[in-house]
């Protein structure tokens, strides 16, 4: 496997999912490392963000609880202007992003 470079903090991934559970995106695809398979998972809330045993995803109903850390990759699908959501995207901190038509990859990892 090639050496990947950490994009994403604990905390940039907080609050990356806080502002897109608050600007209503719905559908989000996930990629992790060490494994091939994209999800299909929503956009998690608060609720479901694990910050005590560690930080990441509590378990999501038939998945294990997942770290911010070993995510390789979101994609989001926005209804609005890709290039305007970007824009808000980059009040939040800096982020490495590719877009295409209405998807928004986030990278944890590159």
């Amino acid at each position: 496997m090639n050496h990947m470079t950490s994009c994403m903090s604990d905390t940039k991934w907080q609050k990356l999912f806080s502002f897109l559970y608050a600007s209503g995106i719905k559908k989000c695809r996930w990629k992790f490392l060490n494994d091939d398979h994209v999800y299909d998972w929503g956009v998690p809330s608060s609720e479901e963000i694990e910050t005590d045993a560690y930080v990441g995803l509590k378990d999501r109903g038939g998945f294990q609880p997942v770290r911010f850390s070993d995510i390789e990759w979101i994609e989001i699908f926005v209804d609005t202007n890709v290039d305007s959501f970007v824009e808000q995207l980059d009040t939040l901190g800096k982020f490495e992003i590719a877009s295409k038509d209405n998807a928004i990859q986030l990278f944890g990892y590159k």
